[in-house]
């Protein structure tokens, strides 16, 4: 089961709390796995095979059995759930699902909680009031072969409601392309065919005429192709009744393949406030599933294809790509953003579901028809929308195409926030400010090495630290006042203000960053070059730049015990000089919480977080 995961602050039977140590982390992944594994020998039962062997528990303890797990589930699916901006708590959804998977197989053995009667259980489902469940139909694999149309069916009950009273059908027309508002009517006459009495909501464009009255239960929205997209949208859904809506998105045909009953039902099988189709387009035939996960951190946001676990036959995603069913209720919580492109739109939508700890799902056993337009490569500028409403510097989609934005684009400026990691573009304008000064020092025949934290944070990201607040640089004594006579003229000149502190140090100030320039008598750069060796260079943001000779060494010896881990400057920790010994510490509480750069979202050890993530 995949109820703990190393990479995660830990929720497991119901009282272990988040730890950040990694002691605390292991001790406490193999208490609770011996406890999981413990209860399964104890009673005999395998969470990976459908069989369940309890002839020795009497009823009383079957119940019970399957209450604790009840209760566990609640516990995951709702103590662990952040609230609205709350990142500091995981929702372990694998773990949820998981959990639910062997509440399945309780209830085909006909275990239920001691505290309720039983219910008719379902081959296939659980039960939903919404909807009727599912039960496979035959006693082999090959019962429909060789087309398999038919093995799960719907199961007749009493207990659900009429299926056009829970779901509406929205469609927004109103932006597609010219050639397909023939197949508009279409359409409609296909839902009416396979659902007869569902309704129907549809945007239409003003430039063609169309009479509700032609078809059954269709309200038409006529719109003008100057509304946004997103705008169409939230018109049409406001207007929907019923508990549940499908977005058809793109949709250009509609068949018995759509299987909407399929994509309600796992609404509250699953706990999801999305569940997807899968797709395939019109005339090229192309299929997907449409699953895709995502990782959004430090100002970058990354798709990858793919799915991390199952469930009903339904895939766990973070971005789905096809029409979906969700709650009408969800809107008003997490709205499409009128004022932005499509594609960034849905895009916000399902990354601040999952930000909510919300699941999203994709069922590819129904199945959409699309445009082919609407499969098509996106471009920068659909994203652009995106990067500056959520402060996305880079977005690297499933193909590896990666796109970057300015900090004026992301809205990202140096905004020196404990707790925030800096945005990529302040970082390179201090790399390149310092490479600059480095430069201008060699050209001048004159000795200037990196140290300090500004050699830290090439020892550890080969750039500079994240939460750095300036840079530091060596300066040979001899060079102090050639330095000034030979740089100031050229640093002024280009806009920069200058600083000096007579014999010691110069300062040169940037819009957003400072170096300061330390002198220094004794140089490895120095030493090196009078033994004809050349002096060793580290990697800063791609360029190799002046250092000691071992920076390794130096920075070991000059921060003392684990430097590799992470601290804040000196002057954000309560000390009264780098002098001071720092000791690795927790980073701080972010002040915006949520934020894709807090740093109190990571252990404060390793570089791999700070790089371009992948899911």
């Amino acid at each position: 089961m995949a109820l703990i995961h190393w990479n995660r602050k830990i929720v497991c039977c119901g009282k272990c709390q988040q730890a950040n140590k990694k002691w605390v982390q292991i001790l406490a992944v193999l208490l609770c796995f011996v406890a999981i594994v413990g209860a399964f020998w104890f009673f005999n039962i395998s969470p990976l095979h459908s069989k369940v062997n309890l002839d020795n528990l009497d009823e009383s303890l079957k119940g019970q059995l399957i209450e604790g797990l009840l209760k566990l589930s609640d516990i995951v699916a709702e103590r662990s759930k952040p609230s609205l901006g709350d990142t500091s708590k995981v929702y372990d959804i694998e773990s949820y699902i998981e959990i639910n998977k062997l509440l399945l197989k309780l209830r085909h053995a006909g275990i239920e909680p001691s505290s309720v009667q039983s219910k008719p259980v379902y081959e296939g489902s659980f039960i939903n009031p919404d909807i009727c469940p599912e039960k496979y139909a035959y006693n082999k694999l090959n019962g429909d072969y060789p087309y398999f149309y038919k093995g799960f069916n719907i199961v007749n009950c009493t207990e659900a409601p009429p299926f056009h009273t829970v779901l509406t059908v929205v469609y927004n027309f109103v932006h597609y392309n010219e050639k397909y508002y023939k197949n508009i009517p279409q359409i409609l006459h296909e839902v009416n065919k396979v659902y007869p009495k569902l309704n129907i909501i549809a945007a239409v464009p003003s430039k063609i005429s169309l009479n509700s009255r032609d078809f059954r239960d269709v309200q038409l929205v006529s719109l003008s192709t100057g509304n946004s997209e997103m705008a169409v949208w939230n018109k049409v859904i406001s207007r929907v009744q019923t508990k549940y809506v499908y977005i058809g998105r793109n949709v250009i045909h509609f068949t018995w393949f759509d299987r909407l009953e399929r994509l309600v039902r796992e609404i509250n099988n699953l706990n999801a406030v999305v569940v997807a189709a899968a797709f395939r387009t019109l005339h090229s035939g192309h299929w997907s599933n449409g699953c895709e996960q995502s990782v959004f951190r430090n100002y970058t946001l990354a798709y990858q294809y793919g799915y991390s676990v199952s469930a009903q036959e339904c895939l766990l995603c973070h971005h789905v790509h096809g029409p979906f069913v969700t709650k009408t209720q969800l809107f008003k919580h997490i709205s499409l953003d009128s004022s932005i492109s499509s594609t960034s739109a849905f895009a916000a939508f399902f990354l601040d579901i999952k930000k909510y700890g919300k699941i999203i799902v994709s069922c590819p056993d129904a199945m959409a028809f699309v445009t082919d337009e609407s499969q098509q490569a996106t471009s920068r500028t659909d994203w652009k929308d995106l990067a500056y409403r959520n402060q996305i510097e880079k977005i690297m989609l499933n193909s590896g195409e990666l796109f970057e934005f300015t900090c004026d684009e992301a809205k990202t400026h140096c905004q020196k926030v404990a707790g925030l990691a800096l945005s990529h573009c302040c970082l390179k304008e201090l790399a390149d400010f310092v490479k600059l000064v480095l430069l201008k020092c060699e050209e001048g025949g004159m000795l200037c090495e990196i140290q300090e934290g500004t050699l830290i944070g090439t020892l550890k990201f080969n750039g500079v630290l994240p939460w750095e607040l300036d840079a530091d640089l060596a300066l040979h004594q001899n060079n102090y006042t050639a330095f000034a006579e030979k740089l100031k003229p050229y640093f002024t000149g280009m806009g920069y203000k200058w600083s000096s502190e007579e014999p010691r140090m110069h300062q040169i100030f940037s819009k957003n960053w400072k170096v300061e320039l330390f002198t220094q008598k004794r140089m490895d750069t120095q030493l090196l070059k009078n033994q004809g060796i050349s002096g060793t260079r580290i990697n800063l943001d791609g360029e190799f730049v002046p250092t000691s000779e071992s920076p390794g060494l130096m920075g070991r010896n000059r921060y003392g015990a684990e430097i590799y881990q992470h601290a804040l400057h000196w002057s954000q920790t309560g000390k009264t000089s780098s002098w001071d010994f720092y000791g690795a510490k927790k980073f701080p509480p972010c002040k915006t919480p949520g934020h894709s750069a807090c740093l109190d979202q990571y252990i404060p050890d390793g570089n791999i977080m700070f790089k371009v993530p992948r899911p």
